[in-house]
């Protein structure tokens, strides 16, 4: 893949440009003129699927919806919303109704054109950088359909905004590559750049790409090249969070207030139920606590931190990182000292109980091959293995040496995120498609069990009692089994998602994720509570220290919150 970059808005904070349309011109009755070209003022209106249009002797299509709302009397903002996907109609799949709601809301004409595909595996896979050349050829594509739609439509030229998810992030950075670019501001989800190597364009950029997508390393390479190009902070937002590779309905009213209006979300306060502890760094992904009571931290920069309640000191690794961006997103340890921290292709191993660290990355994939390296972002230990796990690939290991597939029990391979053992052995572990699988075989095999609500991603897992689980996941899920994993039951959904849940005991535990959500339980996770953060920032990772306070990796570093 490849790389991107944006820059800043031309126009004033909180005031969008609305020229004044001439509805006393010569133009036929029924039009209006615009910048001297007369428009209809009877274009349809609502959603219109699998529209068409010519461009250099190729039929291209795209979906635009209009807002009921629409008039002719003044100019109307756009939104450019490219991604790809396998199967027909792609332009449909991810997000639509969010989006389409967004609209609305807002005021604004939602376009969603089709990229240009190919045939691979027996499907029509849709991306925007799938044929050599494409990038070029949409990026005329693009800018035709706007001259399309002015002709149409009464369009605002200074509020017409691109975003992009997955392939759609380095199509967005292209449109951002020339000084001229139509488009005036730019959002990146699950991605960003790798074939574009400069950014002249002015405009807000919006980026959101989870510590724990895949595609994480593109996001690193477009901020460089924001860096580059010299675009202030203020002229960037990134929504922290810690899910998988995926386009969520809430991103669509933030990301469009950020690109048209300069507005952030409400930073909030934290609550005085918790507190932040000092020294430690500003970001952390991952945190757990070894029998002797000691915490660990991993965080964004490749670092490992140990924290024993008084001081925090780096530990010792061995070797160095195969990748530039090293982001550590999952920590933990066996019962004999062993353990493992992973990150989107990093891997490190300790055999003295954290005292130092080796790099063993690149590790090759334990099953069949995806990346040709170990593209972990979740690790879960039981008292004598460690569990790697992530896009399409798990393994399991007693001594970092040998690892063994972990086979996830599906037609296809699951993007794993996290995994629990309860004290009978069974394993489950959680992550994309909708998934929960359960092994009794040490983790060698997993079988999907039940449903996981309106989860699509399961991002967190824990055992509870001697034969019970609680996984969490997007959207707030939160499902529980009593039955050492064999079907699940959702016992709660507030809509923000969560990252990670762990228990101090039997009954004690808390769910943590985006936001700053958080959610307490006292039964043994039979019903929740709302005890979160108060700050907007993401919540990541959970564990319990000795005296039975959580403690919490995430934006803003470690917090602490003291169950009653």
């Amino acid at each position: 893949m490849m790389m991107w970059w944006f820059v800043v808005a031309c126009r004033s904070e909180g005031e969008p440009t609305v020229p004044v349309v001439d509805t006393s011109s010569d133009c036929p009755a029924g039009s209006v003129d615009v910048d001297g070209s007369c428009v209809s003022c009877d274009a349809r209106v609502g959603t219109l699927h699998e529209r068409h249009l010519r461009v250099d002797g190729e039929q291209r299509a795209y979906l635009l919806h209009v807002p009921e709302a629409y008039t002719c009397d003044e100019r109307w903002p756009v939104l450019f919303d490219l991604h790809g996907t396998a199967g027909a109609l792609p332009e449909e799949a991810y997000g639509l109704d969010g989006a389409i709601e967004t609209a609305d809301a807002e005021g604004f004409l939602l376009v969603r054109p089709r990229s240009r595909s190919s045939l691979e595996g027996g499907s029509e896979v849709y991306r925007w950088d799938q044929n050599p050349g494409d990038t070029d050829r949409n990026a005329v594509f693009l800018e035709a359909l706007l001259e399309r739609l002015s002709e149409d439509y009464v369009i605002d030229p200074d509020r017409v905004y691109v975003m992009g998810f997955s392939s759609g992030t380095n199509q967005t950075a292209r449109a951002a590559r020339d000084a001229d670019s139509p488009f005036h501001g730019f959002g990146h989800v699950g991605g960003g750049a790798w074939s574009v190597q400069e950014q002249r364009a002015s405009g807000r950029t919006y980026l959101h790409t989870p510590w724990r997508d895949y595609m994480r390393a593109y996001h690193h390479q477009l901020v460089e090249l924001l860096d580059e190009a010299g675009s202030p902070a203020a002229d960037r937002y990134e929504r922290q969070s810690s899910s998988g590779h995926d386009l969520y309905d809430w991103i669509y009213p933030e990301l469009w207030a950020f690109l048209d209006r300069g507005e952030r979300p409400d930073p909030g306060t934290p609550s005085a139920d918790w507190e932040r502890i000092p020294g430690a760094p500003e970001q952390l992904l991952a945190v757990t606590v070894d029998e002797g009571g000691t915490a660990w931290f991993t965080g964004v920069d490749g670092d490992v931190l140990s924290w024993d309640g008084d001081a925090f000191a780096v530990a010792a690794i061995e070797g160095a990182a195969v990748f530039d961006e090293t982001s550590l997103t999952g920590v933990c340890f066996t019962g004999g000292g062993t353990g493992a921290a992973v990150g989107n292709g990093t891997v490190l191993w300790t055999d003295d109980a954290g005292v130092s660290w080796r790099h063993l990355d690149p590790l090759d994939e334990p099953g069949p091959p995806m990346f040709g390296y170990t593209l972990w972002t979740g690790v879960a230990c039981s008292p004598t293995e460690v569990l790697g796990m992530g896009y399409w690939s798990a393994g399991r290991s007693s001594d970092g040496v040998d690892w063994q597939d972990a086979v996830m029990g599906t037609s296809y391979r699951v993007q794993a995120q996290a995994a629990a053992q309860a004290p009978t052995g069974t394993w489950v572990a959680g992550g994309y498609y909708a998934y929960l699988g359960r092994s009794d075989d040490g983790g060698a095999t997993f079988a999907k069990v039940g449903t996981t609500g309106g989860a699509d991603w399961v991002l967190g897992v824990a055992a509870v009692g001697e034969q019970g689980f609680v996984a969490v996941g997007d959207r707030g899920v939160i499902l529980r089994s009593d039955d050492d994993g064999r079907t699940f039951q959702q016992v709660g959904a507030d809509g923000r998602d969560l990252y990670a849940v762990a228990f101090a005991d039997d009954l004690t535990g808390l769910a943590v994720g985006r936001s700053g959500a958080a959610w307490a339980t006292d039964d043994g996770g039979r019903t929740w509570r709302d005890a979160s953060l108060g700050a907007d920032v993401m919540l990541s990772s959970v564990a319990f220290l000795a005296d039975g306070d959580a403690i919490v990796a995430g934006e803003g570093g470690p917090w602490r919150l003291a169950m009653p």
